[in-house]
């Protein structure tokens, strides 16, 4: 473990350069070692961490004291007997520490097989510790471990000044050991991003980064950024680059390969498709056939430090890109690299949408072009808008034209209008969605294009246009007869479009009929959100007991899954009803207004046409009720708020009793509403009732306001539901 030299019967390490960025390592090394109770630690790690180092570094820190120290390097060593040194078995009595370095190169052996003879060791010897180094734990009851995981890198959405990104320890090892080998390299605002990214690209790797640098004598940060991407093979050293055993990074990662047995070898090698991190559901999907479970062989991994755990509320893990490129090589060689990506496609296309990130999403669809299946690639990024973005749509648009692909080109055109319309690109989605419905006509498939008409009624509803949206849903709906999924996101969206209209009758039936559907088919998300819709619908003929049932029902199906999309017209439902409850619900209104206003935000969901003229009646009434000032302050307060407990007390919520049933209008204003109902003019109106037609017109407007209708169309609805 470096230099050795002997001082009053002391073995000693002697580095020659400083310990960067391991301060809270060092100091958890000696905490640990100082306790009572630790007779045996051992720091873990993947290779090229500086796990040697590291200990080095805790046998230095000892030197002032009494304790004594010895040391073995058991790298290559065939008997770990007879590599202890002999002072330890000769002084029984003498209490102190005994570093055994590289306990996992032994000749022949993993470290397992050092567990008889610590074991010896320690019972022979009350006053010894052992500090040893290794990839994977010894095995030994009681055993401490310390993990010396990678050092910390620059994030890579950060663009920090020079001097603030020499002190991450990574960029300050890199620099420090750039300025041994080239005494003239400096970190300048000119180079500061692409040693930065060079940092990131090693993972903070110590033994990577020195190698690193001392090729900085050739080539500059972005030269050496590049090369580094395309092969591992640029990244050795020479004597004196580093005090690792390893002269090139590959040799290091042959080491630790070599240690793994065949399920662990194939396992890792097909986990490299996945470009960031991944769960236990994706990992046994894409590992495939091995002998072992998932979970156990995942856990064995976890142990030698061919994986690395990811910090999260589920558990993930990820593979160091140096080692996922090391894999990858070994995949391609396997003949297996086919078959392992079409596994990655496979669980990406039938995963929770909001499972896959998006680097894996991406790495799929992008294999699944070259493979030629683009009507997968287009599936994929269908089930997953949130990694569809514009680049690399047009992309998959492209190849899709290039080959002559129609059916996965009108799919392509439509996934780009949704995503135009997302983005607020009205002109750019009608245009995308009208070529791809033209598209799928030419081919004859009226369930493709009755999903493109889908998404042109949606566009026209949200800006405003209801005849248009209906009008487009109306023959979505009939197309769909053959596609249930799409008949029932069509007969959701022309719903919510009639209800807009002021046919809450229709849009009642039509929503009805949607739950069915999704109800048959087990679509728990939309399912959630049709009965959103029917709580709505139910709110606004005031059936409070029933919308709030169904409201009920609903945000329990959409917090589990979670579906934060859907959460705030659900909300808003909430809002409504404790708007127009008689208990004094005022306050608790606008807070869950707030709670979904921020959720819309964060989500970016905006309202619908009938969303926002809902959460508009609800606001007008909150504000009469509480004043402006106390309105804001709740829905602020709501926008700060919890969301569990939002949730909560929304699902927590009880039937209030039914507030007495009267009309808003005055009997006079009831009279011209009624001939307004039958079709009179205004002129009209004044002659039947012998009053001026200045007054008629002013009492319609009093009524259309009254009622919030923007029509006398409406007005004439509104009191046929009233008859």
């Amino acid at each position: 473990m470096g230099l050795l030299r002997r001082l009053k019967g002391v073995v000693v390490s002697v580095v020659p350069t400083s310990l960067i960025g391991r301060a809270d390592e060092l100091a958890g090394a000696r905490a640990e070692l100082a306790h009572p109770q630790t007779r045996l630690l051992t720091l873990t790690g993947p290779v090229g961490a500086g796990k040697s180092r590291l200990a080095a570094a805790v046998v230095h820190s000892l030197l002032a004291g009494t304790v004594q120290v010895w040391s073995a390097d058991l790298a290559g060593a065939a008997d770990p007997r007879s590599a202890i040194p002999a002072v330890v078995t000769e002084h029984p009595g003498d209490a102190g520490l005994l570093v055994l370095d590289n306990c996992d190169q032994l000749a022949g052996a993993g470290p397992q097989s050092l567990v008889a003879p610590v074991s010896e060791l320690l019972a022979a010897h009350r006053g010894l510790t052992v500090l040893a180094t290794s990839c994977e734990p010894l095995g030994l009851y009681g055993e401490r471990r310390l993990v010396v995981g990678p050092l910390p890198v620059p994030a890579a959405d950060a663009r920090l000044p020079v001097a603030e990104l020499a002190r991450v320890p990574a960029v300050a090892l890199f620099v420090d050991r750039a300025r041994a080998a080239a005494p003239g390299f400096a970190l300048r605002p000119d180079n500061r991003d692409d040693v930065a990214a060079l940092c990131r690209e090693l993972d903070g790797l110590p033994l990577a980064l020195e190698l690193a640098a001392g090729r900085i004598r050739v080539f500059p940060p972005r030269t050496l950024l590049a090369r580094v991407r395309e092969r591992l093979d640029v990244l050795a050293g020479r004597p004196g680059d580093t005090m690792s055993r390893h002269r090139t990074l590959r040799s290091a990662l042959t080491a630790g390969w070599d240690r793994l047995d065949a399920d662990e070898q194939a396992a890792v090698r097909r986990l490299s498709v996945f470009p960031g991190a991944f769960g236990l559901d994706a990992a046994q999907a894409v590992a495939g056939p091995v002998d072992r479970p998932a979970d156990l062989l995942l856990e064995s991994l976890l142990d030698r430090s061919a994986l690395s755990p990811v910090p999260g509320t589920e558990p993930r893990f990820a593979l160091l890109r140096t080692a996922r490129r090391y894999a990858a090589e070994r995949l391609a060689e396997s003949g297996e690299l086919a078959e392992t990506y079409r596994r990655l496609a496979g669980w990406v296309r039938t995963a929770d949408p909001e499972a896959p990130d998006r680097e894996t999403a991406v790495a799929a669809v992008r294999w699944l072009l070259g493979d030629g299946d683009r009507a997968a690639a287009v599936a994929v990024l269908d089930r997953l808008p949130a990694v569809a973005e514009e680049p690399l749509v047009q992309e998959v648009l492209r190849a899709c034209e290039a080959a002559g692909d129609l059916a996965a080109a009108a799919a392509a055109h439509r996934l780009a209008g949704r995503l135009a319309a997302a983005r607020g690109e009205t002109g750019g989605a009608v245009t995308s969605l009208r070529r791809s419905l033209a598209l799928h006509r030419e081919l004859g498939d009226g369930a493709g294009a009755a999903r493109s008409l889908t998404q042109l009624g949606r566009v026209a509803a949200r800006t405003g246009d209801t005849g248009r949206a209906a009008q487009a849903l109306r023959e979505a709906v009939e197309l769909a007869t053959a596609d249930p999924a799409t008949r029932a996101l069509a007969l959701g969206h022309l719903a919510d479009a009639l209800a807009a209209d002021g046919d809450t009758t229709g849009a009642a039936q039509r929503a009805e009929e949607a739950v069915r559907l999704w109800t048959v088919l087990g679509d728990r998300r939309e399912l959630a959100r049709a009965r959103a819709l029917l709580a709505a619908l139910a709110a606004a003929r005031s059936d409070h007991p029933r919308a709030l049932e169904l409201a009920q029902t609903a945000l329990r199906a959409q917090w589990e899954l979670p579906d934060r999309a859907g959460l705030p017209a659900t909300l808003e439902v909430f809002a409504e009803l404790a708007a127009t409850d008689c208990t004094g619900l005022h306050h608790q209104s606008a807070v869950l207004l707030g709670a979904a206003a921020a959720l819309r935000d964060l989500t970016r969901t905006p309202p619908t046409p009938r969303e926002r003229a809902a959460a508009a009646r609800t606001t007008r009434r909150l504000s009469t009720a509480l004043g402006p000032a106390a309105l804001r302050s709740g829905t602020a307060q709501g926008r700060r708020a919890d969301l569990a407990a939002v949730v909560g007390a929304a699902l927590a919520a009880r039937p209030a009793a039914a507030p007495p049933v009267t009309s808003p209008l005055t009997p006079r204003e009831r009279e011209v509403a009624d001939l307004v109902a039958r079709g009179l003019t205004n002129r009209q109106i004044a002659r039947q009732l012998g009053i001026a037609e200045w007054t008629a017109v002013n009492h319609v407007r009093h009524i259309m306001r009254k009622l919030e209708c923007p029509s006398r169309i409406h007005v004439a609805r509104w009191m046929g539901r009233q008859d």
